[in-house]
């Protein structure tokens, strides 16, 4: 089972990333990001991969832990 967890931004921080990630973009040719698509939400990837079906319950379980543990903040 392929498992993709996020960190969902608050809009706030959201509009900070996109206007970074389109200064980026400015300045690196190729870089081909569409901000304009609805689908598009600026996040932090927390977990990715392929889990075995078997584990799921105790990668799940993990992966909530730890990011219990953390504390996010801007930097301003």
């Amino acid at each position: 089972m392929r498992i993709n967890i996020n960190y969902v931004l608050d809009s706030a921080f959201a509009k900070e990333c996109i206007l970074l990630n389109q200064h980026i973009c400015k300045t690196i040719s190729n870089c081909e990001i569409d901000f304009s698509t609805r689908e598009y939400r600026p996040h932090i990837t927390l977990f990715m991969g392929e889990v075995d079906d078997n584990n799921f319950e105790y990668v799940f379980k993990k992966v909530t832990q730890i990011v219990s543990r953390l504390k996010f903040s801007a930097i301003e």
